[in-house]
């Protein structure tokens, strides 16, 4: 999945796998609570969205607030739809993957 414009991806104009592209990169603080917020503007399939070693706390969907879902692994997001997460940075200092 692209994050932020970032990632690697299948360019389908020239037919190519891009895997050597610039990642994003996200620096926080220990101990601070961090809003994503996940859209799904893929054409064709779903994407799971997660942070290594963290839960989330899912807040809203398609800009409608939810009673929060707590302690959440991952979020599958389909074509069209939004959410948004809230991530507590409480594990040790160090660097995790996001997947999307």
């Amino acid at each position: 999945g692209i994050i932020n414009d970032k990632g690697r991806h299948y360019d389908e104009m020239n037919q190519t796998n891009i895997r050597n592209s610039n990642l994003c990169h996200f620096n926080v603080s220990q101990g601070d609570r961090y809003r994503f917020r996940l859209i799904g503007a893929q054409a064709l399939y779903a994407f799971r969205f997660s942070i290594q070693d963290h839960r989330m706390t899912v807040v809203s969907t398609d800009g409608s607030p939810l009673i929060p879902i707590e302690d959440v692994d991952f979020v599958i997001v389909n074509t069209g739809e939004r959410y948004d997460v809230i991530v507590h940075s409480n594990q040790k200092s160090g660097n995790y993957w996001i997947w999307a």
